[in-house]
């Protein structure tokens, strides 16, 4: 990834909205911060692991993932791109974005 697209990726995570698309629900970002950890949850519970070996997969503190899954702390852009990259999923997914319309 270039580091021009590195930075337009990290402010789209960032501001959670880019000029083309929109949040149905809530364009400020809170849809991220309201729902990362329940998307976190699920899918660490689909793959039958434990917050440590995902934790460990991710070479991050087993305290720090748990934050992450109980909303007490959000991850850094290169912890979200670990973590899509993990499950191999978007990260628009990843943080909730799946429902997108496109402005006319």
């Amino acid at each position: 990834m270039s580091i021009e697209n590195y930075y337009k990726l990290k402010k789209f995570i960032l501001c959670n909205v880019d000029k083309n698309h929109k949040i149905r629900d809530n364009e400020r970002g809170d849809k991220m911060k309201n729902n990362l950890h329940i998307v976190l949850r699920q899918l660490r519970d689909e793959q039958n692991k434990t917050q440590t070996e995902l934790a460990n997969d991710l070479h991050i503190s087993q305290k720090t993932y748990s934050n992450y899954e109980n909303g007490t702390r959000q991850p850094s852009i290169d912890t979200l791109i670990d973590i899509a990259n993990y499950y191999r999923i978007s990260i628009d997914y990843l943080v909730g974005r799946y429902k997108l319309t496109k402005e006319d």
